[in-house]
């Protein structure tokens, strides 16, 4: 409390987190009305209070709330994850899951070393997500299906990517 300095980057952060959550909350909102035979499903990070999510949906037949489980199972069962750059949009671009990340506040600072939105298609807003969302899931086509540029960043980072897991590339050179 005594150092200014700290005190407004805590500000910073904590706003830049709001209003992230602000444009996530409009885009579940847009799903339980929008999105017939859909089932938005939030895992809230283990760093969040899930009781705020309990209590803003746990009513809602179209939101299912998955606290305290693996994250992974719940990307490789989705259609489509939607993120405010987290590392989970990363994990489903190497699992060739469709990501979109939503970025308010895209000169943010937390934007320069979160990897997910150099793999996934980001907008500022939730009226930018529907609009990306949408013709996905409606016929499969939009951004979230042009890759390219995405898969050349993760080969960058991960070169060896195609090959498959590191768990797989060692298990295989440890037989062969």
């Amino acid at each position: 409390p005594d150092d200014p300095a700290s005190v407004a980057a805590y500000e910073t952060e904590l706003d830049w987190e709001r209003t992230n959550m602000a444009e996530l909350e409009k885009v579940v909102e847009w799903m339980q009305s929008g999105l017939p035979g859909y089932t938005a499903v939030i895992r809230p990070h283990p760093a969040e209070d899930p009781e705020y999510w309990k209590a803003k949906y746990s009513s809602s037949p179209h939101v299912l709330i998955a606290n305290n489980t693996p994250h992974i199972p719940w990307t490789l069962g989705s259609t489509a994850l939607v993120h405010t750059t987290c590392s989970t949009g990363m994990e489903a671009a190497l699992l060739d899951i469709p990501a979109l990340s939503i970025t308010p506040r895209p000169n943010a600072p937390q934007h320069a070393y979160i990897m997910s939105n150099l793999v996934n298609p980001t907008v500022q807003n939730a009226e930018q997500a529907i609009g990306v969302l949408t013709p996905f899931i409606q016929t499969g086509s939009g951004p979230m299906t042009e890759t390219g540029q995405y898969l050349d960043t993760l080969d960058e980072f991960y070169p060896d990517r195609e090959g498959g897991t590191s768990a797989a590339q060692i298990a295989d050179g440890l037989i062969n």
